[in-house]
């Protein structure tokens, strides 16, 4: 072997690298490539996951408000609960002492209106004029 086909084998040789150097250096810029798609994915994602989470807590700060609201709601309405319930039983205690003094006056009316047919009787009585004895001929 001359020096000459030494020469060109490490050429062959060195061109084989080459050309294996230049296949791997396409896939690694492909990897990048790759790497940097998933990489804009990622930082998609990212932010629309924090935009998500901003949503969500501003939904959970209006459903607390909500929850403040209804909480509120709910106590004005037992407070008004209550007082309607005092007023029911108010007006229940008026009924019935209404209902009482209905009852009084009922038997007030009926023993006046008794005695005032007593009093005519009476008062009938002394006014009406004997009757007169008439003769046997009715003259």
């Amino acid at each position: 072997m001359c020096i000459r086909d030494r020469y060109k084998t490490k050429a062959q040789e060195m061109e084989m690298r080459i050309g294996l150097d230049k296949q791997e250096l396409e896939r690694l810029q492909d990897a990048v490539k790759s790497s940097k798609v998933k990489l804009g994915n990622l930082e998609s994602l990212m932010k629309q996951n924090e935009r998500n989470e901003q949503d969500m807590a501003r939904k959970v700060d209006e459903l607390c408000d909500e929850k403040k609201n209804l909480e509120r709601q709910e106590a004005a309405m037992k407070e008004k609960l209550e007082t309607q319930k005092a007023e029911i039983e108010s007006l229940q205690k008026q009924a019935k002492e209404l209902k009482e003094t209905e009852v009084e006056y009922a038997k007030r009316d009926k023993e006046y209106i008794e005695k005032e047919k007593l009093e005519k009787k009476k008062e009938a009585k002394k006014t009406s004029k004997k009757p007169v004895k008439k003769g046997i001929c009715g003259c």
